[in-house]
């Protein structure tokens, strides 16, 4: 069993217990600090969430497979926040948090090791069977060339069609520099030739994003094709259009 949910900033995993889901976990991760324009320090936590996850399997669920494990990741205030969660009997995890990676030559103790190496901060619950994990992270990589920033202002230049096989990418990358309240956020629709239903829901979800921090928001460079989708639905009404 493998569960993903994929937020606007955050992502959050529910998996059996086998060391075969690390690795599924991983390639979400790396999706998500991609998708968050996370761009540096993502190796340290890529490996400190392998080692957590490791102990969760091992030692928290005992390596039973019908066991459930689930892991978070969160993006806040210039962090990566990640919990995991074994839902197991924990385990002493003070016995081993002063003590330094190279005094370990067994199997027990160097994930944790590594972790306190690689992390900011690491906690434990009281019991030992919840990780918090927080990582800060540098300044973060503008998505992709189709987002980028020129002082206080956003252009969003997505450069091919706007349709449901990119569109669910394509929100994740704008939703949050949207967050951060650019004075007024340019969709230049150079080389846009199809706007589908769900392409036209991450434009209506970049308007509301808009709204609610105080943005202007333009459309520039629209092709007659496409204005006449906006006007065939009435969302002439609510976008600045300019067409090309």
């Amino acid at each position: 069993m493998f569960e993903v949910s994929r937020g606007l900033i955050d992502l959050d995993m529910s998996f059996s217990s086998t060391v075969e889901n690390i690795d599924r976990v991983d390639e979400e991760a790396m999706k998500f600090l991609a998708r968050m324009g996370i761009e540096a320090e993502v190796f340290c936590i890529r490996l400190a969430v392998r080692e957590g996850l490791l102990n969760a399997v091992n030692h928290g669920c005992c390596g039973d497979p019908n066991k459930i494990i689930k892991c978070g990741m969160r993006l806040k205030d210039n962090a990566v926040f990640v919990e995991i969660n074994d839902g197991g009997c924990g385990f002493d995890w003070a016995a081993y948090m002063g003590k330094e990676l190279k005094t370990f030559t067994s199997d027990s103790g160097r994930g944790l090791a590594i972790m306190r190496k690689y992390c900011t901060d690491i906690e434990y619950n009281t019991k030992g069977s919840r990780l918090f994990l927080r990582k800060e992270i540098g300044d973060r990589k503008v998505c992709a060339n189709r987002v980028r920033k020129q002082g206080d202002i956003v252009v969003i230049k997505p450069g091919q069609d706007i349709v449901a096989s990119m569109a669910e990418e394509f929100r994740h990358e704008i939703e949050p520099l949207m967050k951060e309240c650019p004075s007024v956020v340019v969709i230049d629709l150079a080389g846009v030739e199809m706007v589908d239903s769900a392409g036209i829901g991450v434009l209506l979800s970049a308007r509301t994003c808009a709204n609610d921090s105080g943005s202007k928001l333009i459309v520039i460079n629209a092709s007659e094709d496409v204005c006449g989708v906006f006007k065939a639905i009435g969302l002439d009404q609510l976008f600045n259009l300019l067409s090309a």
